[in-house]
């Protein structure tokens, strides 16, 4: 959610768990603009089809924004060998960068 004032420009960037950058996003791209009080859902895998298309197991996806953002995520996780709910961690909260952090 857009809890600014203006209309926030949104970057996701989907990174390997070795940190090399495999794509980047903007909302504006996939939605327009995300003005204040605008609320924004989708599926990690409907972002990036890179996920699948690649065949990542694990990854990092950074979010970087130049409004303030109210972030909630539900982790995509299938692993049938953890006990649930004790060892699946389903909702996070997560860090919204002010521009692009250092590398």
């Amino acid at each position: 959610m857009n809890t600014g004032a203006a209309n926030a420009q949104v970057t996701f960037r989907l990174y390997t768990e070795y940190f090399i950058l495999v794509a980047t996003r903007t909302l504006d791209s996939m939605i327009g603009s995300f003005r204040p009080g605008d609320h924004f859902a989708r599926y990690a895998t409907e972002i990036f089809p890179e996920i699948r298309a690649s065949g990542l197991e694990k990854a990092v996806i950074t979010v970087e924004s130049t409004q303030p953002l109210a972030a909630v995520t539900l982790r995509q996780h299938d692993h049938p060998g953890l006990v649930f709910p004790a060892e699946v961690n389903l909702v996070t909260v997560f860090p919204v960068l002010t521009g692009r952090a250092a590398q």
